[in-house]
């Protein structure tokens, strides 16, 4: 990847976390918070998935990047480390728009 186009960092937005990956009365999100909750993240404990989702999002797991109407697209796939102390593959997106040169924001993440 070209200097520049890698993201100065990584942030998830805990809202993002609170109401779709881990409420599992979510229409669209409850598959994901069946998963998440599964492997060991709880609702109460926010940032422990917060943390492992950057984690995720490092060279070594780096898949591509793509043009989004609004920014780069980042695409991670590869091991995820989980609070029961186990590793599950993982698909996360994160973008960076274009109005911001620094952190790419976290879009969503898959389960492999």
């Amino acid at each position: 990847m070209p200097y520049g186009l890698w993201p100065a960092g990584f942030e998830v937005d805990r809202r993002k976390i609170c109401l779709y990956l881990l409420n599992s009365n979510h229409p669209r999100g409850a598959a994901k918070a069946k998963f998440f909750i599964g492997v060991g993240f709880h609702p109460d404990e926010v940032w422990h998935l917060q943390d492992a989702l950057c984690g995720h999002a490092v060279m070594a797991n780096y898949r591509g990047i793509t043009v989004a109407p609004f920014g780069l697209r980042y695409l991670f796939e590869g091991p995820f480390a989980t609070p029961r102390g186990g590793m599950r593959k993982l698909r996360s997106v994160w973008q960076r728009d274009t109005e911001n040169a620094g952190a790419a924001k976290f879009v969503t993440a898959i389960p492999l």
